[in-house]
């Protein structure tokens, strides 16, 4: 079991890491170590990090394109975004050229009863709810220790944030609130009933309605025999123009 004197051990080693690693080129790692005791190389730190240290999983989230800026809330959108990204950046199909795709991403799913403190540390750092929903999480392996040789990392970063702000744009468009022309599903004829027909891939019609409608003398008469007519058809009424539900 992990005690406090290990959590401080490791607490040293990633410290190290930022200060000592990440703002040095290769070069710059291998000249520092020189003359120093093998116990002390950053080498031998880098050698001891492990397999498991390899594996790098995190996940995405986005904002609206409002004044605020204000942060997607939903957890489904979320990891629309992140299948998104793992479908332009991962084997699918058998058809698929694998050539084509510059880097490879996995994924897996953070549930609370596998990760628990873990899915609800990533939910609350990405802005989204304490839900027992699922979290959509991306992952990639380190299959080597020099990966930041020849603008390597920047070329596939600059590449990733292309498919991430592809996927941001898609987000925003389905995610959009406004006037759309709607449709509703017309039930009974004693009685009249609107039924909204939702579309819950897109945000202006992601709602569920139901309305009484009263109708005039002859429009109702004209309802009751196109139903009377064609009972087995479902009969739609349309907005003309667009309105805001």
């Amino acid at each position: 079991m992990e005690g406090p004197l290990q959590r401080a051990r490791d607490r040293g080693r990633k410290e190290r890491i930022r200060r000592e690693i990440l703002p040095k080129s290769n070069r710059e790692i291998v000249k520092s170590d020189v003359g120093k005791p093998t116990e002390k190389k950053l080498m031998t730190l880098l050698r001891g990090l492990g397999s498991d240290l390899g594996i790098n999983a995190f996940a995405l989230n986005w904002r609206y394109d409002d004044k605020d800026r204000t942060w997607n809330t939903g957890i489904e959108e979320a990891n629309y975004l992140a299948r998104h990204v793992v479908e332009h950046l991962s084997i699918y199909s058998p058809d698929q050229d694998p050539t084509k795709i510059p880097f490879y991403l996995t994924s897996t799913e953070f549930t609370n009863e596998l990760y628990g403190k873990c899915a609800k540390e990533f939910k609350r750092r990405l802005g989204l709810p304490q839900c027992d929903r699922p979290l959509f999480v991306l992952r990639n392996v380190v299959m080597s220790p020099f990966p930041t040789d020849n603008d390597f990392i920047s070329t596939m970063v600059d590449y990733f944030g292309s498919v991430v702000e592809d996927g941001v744009r898609l987000c925003r468009k389905r995610n959009a609130r406004g006037p759309a022309i709607h449709r509703f599903v017309m039930q009974r004829t004693d009685e009249i009933f609107l039924a909204y027909q939702p579309s819950f891939n897109l945000g202006k019609h992601r709602q569920q309605i139901i309305l009484a409608l009263e109708l005039g003398d002859y429009t109702k008469s004209d309802y009751i025999e196109i139903r009377e007519s064609n009972p087995q058809d479902s009969i739609f009424l349309k907005s003309s123009v667009e309105i805001d539900l």
